[in-house]
């Protein structure tokens, strides 16, 4: 097998995206996103991060690896080392149980998550040519009745690029983690809300997907949500608008309150599916106890996902089943119907 050629953290390639678990790594950019939010992150700990992403299933030594993100400049190892020790942190990794940066001893990092490469050039090019022959396909279609009949024709490249963008987006948009064997919230701890991060462009998501969340999730006898007339309080307190709640007030709400976890949510667009996600966030320690993703192709849907979504959240902050097949009424049934119009 050949050598792979390492690139530098700097390499001047277009449209580097990258997907892997729940983050979304734009080099070309210089952010990398989780839950549709940038994560605060150091310069050089992200050019260590795009450096190991580019050259994935491979061993990059240390000293190439500290050449390429501190050119001309004499580092020792303890410094690569802490901003690894960053990196994990932020991707809530583990040196022992590695998913995303693996310790190849006395050599150097690896990194082993699968990615996807630039997902969204990808998708919109099966989306913004429909009738045009896939690139990539070497074998014979099969095509219903004449060969003859353009539309026959037009009509199997269609379901084929279909076909395509549904693999497509779900690979952007599966769940990130496994069911926890233990939970990650102790009963009753209090939880704070924030608004979700809307990018549809749609105002009729605007307040609602909050609103939402917080019905499915005010079902459940093991978590307890921050009321909203103690979030107005504590925002009037705070001298901050009392009906805005950022995902960076509601980290202050929760020390203010003495909570223990922030809820964070978002909803995009990506073509014509909706990608919702929710990242929940120790306020003490900054650690991520979830951060879920999920794709649905119309608008109709997207109850069903935050109900979905609101159930594995419950699962894996410790509720049990029991509980939750008692005390689990979809979000569809619970509310009116006007995202349906």
């Amino acid at each position: 097998m050949s050598e792979k050629v390492v690139r530098p953290a700097n390499s001047p390639i277009r449209n580097r995206v990258y997907v892997f678990g729940g983050f979304w790594l734009d080099a070309s950019e210089r952010v990398i996103k989780s839950a549709g939010r940038p994560l605060p992150v150091s310069p050089k700990a992200l050019d260590v991060l795009v450096f190991l992403v580019e050259n994935r299933g491979h061993i990059v030594e240390k000293q190439a690896l500290m050449s390429k993100v501190w050119p001309e400049t004499f580092v020792e190892e303890n410094t690569l080392s802490f901003n690894i020790s960053v990196l994990r942190k932020l991707l809530a990794d583990s040196s022992t149980s590695p998913r995303y940066i693996e310790t190849v001893p006395k050599r150097g990092y690896r990194f082993i998550a699968e990615v996807v490469e630039n997902p969204a050039d990808q998708l919109a090019a099966a989306q913004s040519n429909p009738e045009a022959p896939p690139a990539n396909l070497n074998s014979t279609i099969s095509v219903p009745g004449t060969m003859n009949d353009p539309e026959e024709v037009r009509s199997s490249f269609r379901r084929v690029y279909v076909s395509i963008a549904v693999v497509m987006v779900a690979l952007i948009g599966f769940l990130i983690w496994r069911v926890p064997g233990k939970p990650k919230l102790p009963e009753k701890d209090a939880i704070v809300l924030a608004d979700f991060v809307n990018q549809t462009g749609d105002s009729v998501f605007d307040g609602t997907m909050r609103q939402g969340l917080a019905i499915q999730l005010e079902q459940s006898p093991y978590l307890s949500l921050v009321s909203e007339q103690r979030v107005r309080q504590t925002l009037r307190f705070m001298r901050q608008p009392a009906d805005v709640v950022t995902p960076e007030l509601a980290r202050e709400i929760c020390h203010r309150t003495g909570s223990s976890a922030v809820l964070e949510g978002s909803i995009t667009r990506l073509g014509s599916e909706y990608v919702l996600g929710l990242r929940a966030t120790n306020c003490t320690g900054g650690e991520i106890l979830d951060n879920q993703q999920l794709q649905v192709r119309r608008k109709e849907d997207v109850l069903g996902a935050l109900t979905q979504i609101a159930h594995q959240f419950r699962s894996r902050m410790g509720e049990s089943q029991a509980s939750l097949q008692k005390h689990d009424v979809p979000l569809a049934e619970a509310t009116t119907g006007r995202w349906r119009h």
